[in-house]
């Protein structure tokens, strides 16, 4: 049972990068100067919670 939660978790993750790089994709395509590079530093930044959490998810399942 808990491993069909963690599955189910693990597509909400999925969709919200897939919504994540949508996004980036959509600010390449438009290219404005001033948002471009406020969207990609926070965008950044995201991801870089979003690989820590994973980390942290991945060591708890193995933990």
């Amino acid at each position: 049972m808990s491993h069909w939660i963690v599955e189910e978790e693990d597509e909400s993750y999925r969709k919200l990068m897939f919504w994540c790089l949508l996004l980036v994709t959509i600010v390449h395509a438009l290219q404005p100067d001033v948002w471009h590079s406020f969207l990609m530093y926070h965008l950044s930044f995201i991801y870089l919670v979003c690989i820590l959490l994973s980390i942290s998810r991945w060591k708890m399942g193995v933990g």
